[in-house]
C-alpha cells in the first residue's frame, strides 16, 4: 500500500503539471534508496491527443484513453497485482482486511477504490492520481494512536534539544581542559 501510494504522490505530481506518463505498469517501477519511483518517462507527454497510441496494452483502459484517467487506470491494475500477488485477470477480487505497517486497510473500500479507478471508460475513473489518492487514503482505518500524531512534538524540535544536550554533554567534558588551560597560561604567566 505504500508503493502505491508514493507512486500516486509522484504521479499526481506530473499530472498537477499537465504532463501524462503513458506507460505505468509494474516493469516501470524502481526502487531508489528504497524509494518507489516511475521509470520509463521517454513517453511521457502534455498532449495524449496527438501521435500513436502508445503504451502497454495489458495496463490499457479498454477505451483506449491514455490521458491522466488512463494512468489512473494502470496505477489501479498495478494496486490490484501488488495486493493479491496475481495477474490481472482475477480483478477486481481483494484479500479480506489486512494490515499492513502501522496501518490497517478496509479491503472492500480498497477495492471500491480500484474498480473507480479501472472503470472501462474515462469519464467514469478518478480524472488523475491525486483524486485516486485522496480516496486510497481514506480507506485507511487509523488507529486510536495515530489520531494524535500530529499532537506529537515536531521532529525538528527533538532534534533541535537532542542537539542541544549533546552539546551541553560536550561542554561538560571540555570543562577540565579548560581549567587546565587557564591554570598552565596562569603559571605561564609568573614566570
Amino acid at each position: 500500500m505504500e508503493i502505491v501510494r508514493r507512486l500516486l504522490g509522484g504521479l499526481a505530481r506530473l499530472h498537477n503539471l499537465e504532463l501524462v506518463h503513458r506507460d505505468v505498469k509494474p516493469s516501470n517501477i524502481v526502487f531508489v534508496n528504497r524509494h518507489p519511483k516511475l521509470a520509463d518517462i521517454g513517453i511521457l507527454t502534455a498532449d495524449p491527443s496527438k501521435g500513436k497510441l502508445i503504451g502497454t496494452p495489458r495496463y490499457m483502459p479498454p477505451d483506449r484513453v491514455m490521458d491522466k484517467s488512463g494512468d489512473v487506470f494502470a496505477m489501479g491494475k498495478v494496486l490490484h497485482e501488488l495486493l493479491t500477488g496475481r495477474d490481472a485477470a482475477t480483478f477486481p477480487a481483494l484479500p479480506e482486511n489486512r494490515q499492513w505497517g502501522s496501518m490497517r486497510w478496509d479491503m472492500a473500500r480498497v477495492s471500491d477504490v480500484i474498480v473507480h479507478a479501472c472503470a472501462e471508460q474515462a469519464a467514469d475513473r478518478y480524472a488523475n492520481a491525486a483524486a485516486m489518492l485522496d480516496d486510497l487514503e481514506a480507506s485507511a482505518q487509523l488507529s486510536y494512536d495515530s489520531l494524535f500524531d500530529e499532537v506529537a512534538e515536531p521532529v525538528e524540535d527533538k532534534v533541535e534539544s537532542d542537539v542541544m544536550i549533546e552539546l551541553g554533554f560536550a561542554f561538560a567534558r571540555a570543562i577540565p581542559w579548560i581549567l587546565g588551560f587557564i591554570v598552565v597560561m596562569y603559571a605561564l604567566s609568573k614566570i
